[in-house]
């Protein structure tokens, strides 16, 4: 079939300059324009075809007689005019062009701009009855097309009659799979024509997102024209609507990159008015714009209207500044040595230098500039270029101060004293002459200079003053001066300012302070006279002015927030003020970085949990990414490591080691606003957004973000407010990690809430519409985090031991030592815990009591230093750590005791009893400060956990046991090892207990003399050669003690690898046996390690009292019964091969999957089925059936990498790959990101996702080709940048683009995409392109022809790609 968009010519009345040759092709007319209906039918007669359908702006064609000639046909009609963007068309009109070509690839953003630009100034040519309007086209996608039910169907028809209804709109077109809709009329003083059709565009998308509906919507407004179609059969004539409203409307709707968001033209936005200040997101093109149907109706009014700003600015950011010092190349004079004056003169007279003239008028004399030179060595002389110049260094001071009308002042020399007693004026900075020696150390020169000329002692200087290290800069200015003749001096000067902290001590009185009144130092000849001068040659009067010109009245302003506009406008060039429009508008750019990372293979987000700023919580960043204000000139990349640097202390090399930019992501909104901060100026919002994801969040670095197990952390930053006293404040923020499932649930609930209720044209805000995560103001006050909410439901410190500033003892674990020394571990009290655990009197308390009382090591937690320094590794405070240590614990107990009060307490938390909420009370309700959905969540993980599965795990691990009796009962020693475990296991996170590697030690990778930096490596260091340091331990019997030991082992398992297939047996399990094989370990053992793992991550959460929170409150229910089921199977691995733990795992979970999915399959492709029966997390059914219909190819490739074990001599039993390349070799493919991939581009289009996983490992396999030899590894590939985005964009890239994977390693790759810029700069033997293969081979192999001759070098990895359109082929 082929489609073509209306004719410009004849949309503004002329003649149809696209002639459809139907009659040529014989095809049938299915949908047809009333522009290409003339020609068609005309022809009827001719062809005799029946005319099936006919709409508005679009028309379909298909072969009458023959479907074999389909694709031919339509070829042959389409190269009648121009594609573009699947839009036929071979009109001259520019407005046509322009707007048909913005997707195409062979118009660049400049002619698009310049033709969009000439369209402007062409003549609006309107038949008679055609009128302005705005339309708003809606079409469904591709995919949509072969997926959408009737059901569906008739509901979105519902729901754009009913909406339609609601705006006033009229439907002009309306077929099953597209409909145009125009404008109402007459619209109200606040909604435009234009704001009712986007408006209009949300709701539909909106409905569309809700019920999985992929649909595309464009709005534009120009001219509509009605015409009456010619007769069909014994039907009347049908009347439609052309125009270019209507055809680029339906061009924005059908060349949309984003589905479910309104597409609409750069005039549409012009004709905003209520959504004028809505956050728009610009398009790749930057030529139309794109608005989420989730974005509500900002007010547009500012103050003088009565009604609340809307927007916050958060604090000025400081950004990089950039020093770049240029020293021109030159022979310095003072390598000659004048031993006299005479010798001087001579050297001045060699170099052109008339010495006559010194000593006449203003000028030195010869005597004097010798002087300064020689003795002095306040300037040198310097031949640069050929030519004698003098040099002098110099620092230039700006001692600034706020007077009591907060404007910026700062100290100059008035005038001074001269040897005839003459004042002479000056007004100039305070300024420092460098002598030679001092030209490296001019900051020891200015305190210095303070000292002699201000009699400010450098001890007061350090207390009162703050250098603003982002003002500084160095400049070199070559002039001539009348003080010595004939000698150019080039100045070199360093230029700084610095504020007055604190004016109003009375040290300062002497310089003025705090008033600000002039005064003098020393007297007659050495008498300088100061002053405290306006900043900035009256720049602030400027700005005032421009202000109240512009009817913004800066008396309205909070206090210091002139100040802070002006230093952010004119000091730090942190946004700018113009004129747009009449309307003085303040624009700001802004980074967004939404951090992901993987906890236990479940995707989270990072994002703020409370931030306390300018001395109280800032109730608006709830919920909000990472965010930062960039400078007027700063590049987004730029900004993004700054505020990953700032934000979360992340420096330049954790940045290139630990994560993984996805520059794809990378998306450009505008939003308009009313500042809180400066009322009555509006403002432009320019947001740079992008993902960032965390390449290993099980690595020991990572731990100072809270992972691997996802905790909350703080970070402290000192931030600058403005050029003003006190103008640094600190700013703490309070990080957690949620997941982006739960994350995204919560948007579109809110959206299903919103649609639920009868549609408004304005919505809102409280009630229909939702505000996405980037909007100030998304959470209510009753979300709104206090510092009691953030330090309550958290046991009692006990007191602090100080570790002293003492120089480490040779000792392996000097700190440790001397921490522990005489400390002693109380039995009675241990074995008391361990004893009571089962009994019903026994209460947390209790518990609480007396291990807190027993085992010395939780101390440890509790350390200070003198000078109050970090202690902790992790990026938490040392009370964090101790209050998750005390909620291991009382996990622990809890579990123990699910057959008493364990379940409740672990789901509801303790009340101020230490008794565990009752379900559902209203004392719990109030405990969760009124949040009813908490409280929810806690009742349905009661219900819904399997804790017959985790008393299962507590009996393999020997913690519980039968009696002979057959009743239920503990083993007090194993319990007693258990709390032994939990008590110590974290205790490294304090640095400064880190032990070092002994003489003539190794020890795992580290070597003598070096400090263990891994917390869990440094444990065990100590328990294999200092146990005697942790009483606690060493008092346990030996067989508990190795146990311990064991689980303290360094064993590389990602159980998340597990439950969802994700990576081959031996990248799994293999460290794992390793350690597991060694010694005596025992399955019990195993299943002790799981329980530690278990209660370890239930206690995350720095608050014991509320219950295991992470698990009932963060944690994915699906997800930890996956876990929990994958125990049993695992604890096997001490005593199985790898592969067979693997295959047992998956075996068990085929036959327990609901629905059932019959018998386990068995031969070539089982383990590459039953791999993707778990990574598919939910579309099992759907993914196993379109495995089968993939191409030989395809299943052949799937079923050998995916059975590949990376374990030398092992092969799976139902799938040995007997006679296939990969058996007995390697190495294995580990596809990181593989169930990702599955689970979201999978349940779209499952088809098209296998395909792409089949490419990914197909293009692996050639950077790491099959050996022997390597039957014993494992690598990784990385698709981070593939796991968000549709399979069919995967497979037709942006033109100009790529997608590579590239070898990163000799044991890690990782696909990205590259354009064409990047070509010739790629190293093609460790970098391979993704092809995806087109069903037309003689296709394929012209465009490899075509590519081999445009680009040389590159071969046949890249010779299946099209320059035009991305890679070949796709479905």
């Amino acid at each position: 079939k082929n489609m073509w968009g209306c004719c410009a010519a004849s949309a503004h009345g002329g003649e149809p300059s696209c002639c459809h040759k139907a009659r040529e092709v014989d095809t049938e007319v299915i949908q047809q324009s009333s522009v290409g209906t003339f020609d068609v039918q005309h022809e009827k007669e001719f062809v005799g075809e029946t005319v099936v359908q006919l709409s508005g702006t679009v028309g379909v064609i298909r072969p009458e007689r023959d479907p074999g000639v389909v694709q031919p046909n339509a070829a042959r009609l389409g190269a009648k005019g121009s594609l573009a963007g699947g839009v036929v068309s071979t009109s001259s009109d520019p407005i046509f062009r322009a707007s048909a070509s913005e997707g195409s690839p062979a118009m660049s953003f400049a002619e698009k701009r310049s033709l969009r630009k000439a369209s402007k100034n062409l003549p609006i040519l309107v038949e008679s009855g055609g009128e302005q309007a705005c339309c708003l086209a809606w079409v469904l996608s591709t995919t949509s097309h072969m997926q959408i039910s009737k059901t569906q169907i008739l509901g979105l028809h519902q729901h754009i009659d009913v909406c339609t209804a609601v705006v006033g709109a009229d439907v002009l077109i309306q077929e099953a799979a597209n409909g145009l809709i125009r404008a109402p009329k007459t619209t109200s003083s606040q909604m435009s024509d234009a704001d009712a059709m986007v408006r209009l565009g949300q709701l539909i998308c909106r409905f569309a997102t809700t019920n999985g509906v992929g649909l595309r919507v464009g709005v534009h407004v120009g001219t509509v024209m009605p015409v009456t179609l010619p007769p069909r059969h014994q039907e009347e004539g049908r009347p439609t609507f052309f125009g270019d409203a209507c055809a680029l409307a339906t061009q924005l709707a059908t060349l949309s990159e984003q589905e479910c968001m309104v597409h609409l033209s750069f005039d549409v936005k012009n004709r905003l008015n209520a959504f004028r200040l809505a956050r728009l997101m610009i398009s790749s093109n930057q030529s139309s714009f794109y608005l989420d149907p989730t974005t509500l109706i900002r007010n547009f009014y500012d103050h003088r209207t009565g009604l609340q700003p809307n927007e916050g600015d958060g604090p000025p950011v400081a950004h990089n500044v950039t020093e770049l010092v240029m020293r021109l190349t030159s022979t310095e004079a003072d390598a000659f040595r004048w031993k006299s004056l005479n010798e001087f003169a001579d050297f001045l007279s060699q170099h052109g230098v008339n010495t006559s003239l010194f000593g006449k008028g203003s000028s030195k004399t010869l005597a004097e500039f010798y002087e300064a030179v020689v003795t002095d060595k306040k300037s040198s002389l310097e031949i640069i270029d050929g030519t004698l110049e003098r040099v002098v260094n110099l620092v230039r001071i700006s001692l600034r101060m706020r007077d009591k009308e907060n404007k910026l002042r700062e100290l100059r020399i008035a005038s001074e004293g001269t040897q005839t007693g003459q004042v002479r004026k000056r007004d100039q900075k305070f300024a420092v002459v460098l002598k030679n020696l001092e030209k490296d150390e001019w900051q020891q020169a200015v305190e210095k200079c303070f000292v002699e000329k201000l009699h400010l002692p450098v001890t007061l200087q350090k207390t009162v003053f703050i250098s603003d290290q982002e003002c500084y800069t160095f400049q070199e200015d070559r002039s001539s001066s009348a003080t010595v003749p004939g000698v150019m001096t080039r100045y070199r000067a360093h230029n700084i300012v610095i504020n007055i902290k604190d004016q109003n001590k009375k040290e300062l009185n002497k310089i003025g302070l705090p008033g600000g009144i002039d005064f003098s130092v020393g007297t007659n000849e050495s008498q300088k006279n100061w002053t405290w001068a306006l900043v900035g040659d009256n720049k602030e009067d400027e700005l005032m002015t421009l202000l109240h010109q512009h009817g913004v009245d800066a008396s309205d302003f909070p206090a210091q927030s002139f100040a802070e506009l002006y230093d952010e406008v004119y000091e730090r060039s942190l946004s700018t003020l113009d004129v747009v429009g009449g309307v003085l508008t303040r624009t700001i750019k802004i980074i967004k970085v939404w951090l992901h990372a993987q906890v236990l293979n479940v995707d989270h987000m990072l994002l703020v949990k409370a931030k306390w700023q300018k001395g109280s919580f800032d109730a608006l960043t709830k919920d909000q990414p990472i965010s930062m204000r960039m400078s007027v000139d700063q590049d987004w990349s730029e900004a993004l490591e700054e505020a990953l640097t700032t934000r979360l202390g992340l420096n330049t090399h954790f940045q290139k080691q630990f994560l993984s930019v996805d520059n794809g992501s990378h998306k450009l909104t505008e939003e308009v606003g009313y500042s809180r901060s400066y009322p009555g100026l509006k403002t432009l919002y320019v947001m740079n957004e992008v993902r960032v994801y965390v390449v290993n969040s099980q690595a020991g670095a990572c731990h100072l973000l809270g992972l691997p197990s996802g905790t909350d952390f703080t970070f402290a930053r000192r931030e600058a407010l403005a050029k003003s006293p006190g103008s640094e404040d600190v700013v703490v923020t309070h990080w957690c990690w949620k997941t982006t499932e739960g994350y995204e649930r919560k948007v579109r609930s809110a959206i299903r809430n919103s649609i639920e209720k009868v549609p408004s044209i304005a919505g809102d805000p409280m009630q229909g519409d939702v505000m996405s995560g980037d909007d100030v103001g998304s959470c209510d006050a009753n979300s709104v985090l206090s510092v009691d909410d953030v330090f309550t439901n958290r046991v009692e410190r006990p007191k602090l031991l100080k570790v002293e500033s003492t120089p480490r003892d040779d000792h392996d674990a000097s700190v440790l030592k001397k921490l522990m020394k005489g400390k002693k571990t109380d039995w009675k009290r241990a074995k008391n815990a361990a004893a009571k655990i089962l009994d019903p009197e026994y209460t947390c308390k209790a518990f609480f009591e007396d291990i807190t009382a027993a085992f010395p090591e939780l101390r440890l937690y509790c350390l200070e230093t003198e000078g109050g320094e970090d202690l902790v590794s992790s990026g938490r405070t040392a009370d964090d750590e101790y209050q998750r240590t005390i909620g291991a614990l009382f996990a622990t107990f809890w579990i123990m005791r699910l057959d008493l009060d364990g379940k409740e307490s672990f789901c509801f938390g303790l009340n101020d009893k230490w008794l565990p909420f009752e379900r559902d009370s209203a004392a719990l309700l109030e405990s969760c400060r009124g949040d009813s959905e908490d409280v929810t969540k806690r009742g349905s993980f009661f219900e819904a956990i399997d804790w017959k599965s985790i008393q299962q795990l507590l009996l393999d691990a020997g913690l519980l046991k039968f009696d002979v009796a057959g009743h239920r009962v503990h083993d007090q020693e194993r319990t007693l090892a258990m709390l032994v475990m939990m008590v110590t296991h974290d205790i490294m996170k304090l640095t400064p207990l880190l032990p070092k590697v002994g003489r003539g030690k190794s020890f795992n990778g580290y070597k003598a003399g070096e400090v263990i930096g891994d917390h869990d490596m440094a444990l065990s260091y100590v328990l294999t050669y200092h146990a005697e340091l942790l009483p606690s331990f060493t008092g346990l019997p030996k067989a508990q003690q190795e146990s311990i030991r064991f689980c303290h082992c360094k064993m590389d398992y990602n159980m998340g690898w597990l439950v969802q297939a994700e990576a081959p047996p031996g990248a799994l399990f293999q460290n794992f046996k390793k350690v597991a094989s060694s010694g005596q370990v025992k399955e019990t053992d195993v299943a002790f390690y799981f329980v530690h793992w278990f209660v370890d991550l239930a206690g995350a959460e720095p608050c014991p009292i509320s219950g295991c929170t992470k698990f009932v409150l963060k944690f994915p229910q699906r997800v930890l019964a996956q876990f929990l089921d994958s125990f049993s199977v695992v604890q096997a691995i001490s005593i199985k091969a790898e592969t067979d733990v693997l295959e047992d795992y998956l075996r068990e979970c085929w036959y327990r999957h609901d629905p059932e999915l019959g018998p386990a399959p068995q031969g070539s492709g089982t383990i590459a089925r039953m791999r993707l029966m778990l990574m598919a997390q939910g579309d099992t059914l759907e993914i196993l059936k379109q495995f089968q219909l993939l191409s030989i190819d395809e299943q052949t490739i799937l079923s050998q990498e995916m059975a590949c074990t990376g374990c030398k001599g092992q092969q799976f039993s139902t799938d040995d790959l007997k006679g296939q390349p990969t058996c007995g070799k390697g190495p294995a493919i580990l596809v990181y990101y593989g169930p990702a991939l599955m689970q979201k581009a999978g349940k779209k289009d499952p088809k098209s996702a296998l395909r792409v996983l089949a490419e990914v490992y197909r293009r692996t396999r050639e950077l790491w080709p099959l050996t022997e030899d390597a039957a014993d590894q494992s690598i990784t590939v990385r698709i981070d940048a593939l796991k968000e985005i549709d399979s069919s964009l995967i497979q037709r890239p942006d033109s100009g683009q790529i997608w590579v994977i590239s070898k990163m390693s000799s044991k890690d790759s990782m696909v990205k995409l590259v354009a064409a810029s990047e070509y010739k700069d790629i190293d093609w033997k460790n970098n391979v392109v993704l092809q995806f293969q087109s069903k037309d081979t003689k296709s394929s192999k012209s465009t490899s022809n075509r590519l081999k001759l445009g680009v040389g070098g590159i071969g046949t990895r890249v010779r299946r790609f099209g320059f035009l359109g991305g890679t070949v082929g796709g479905d």
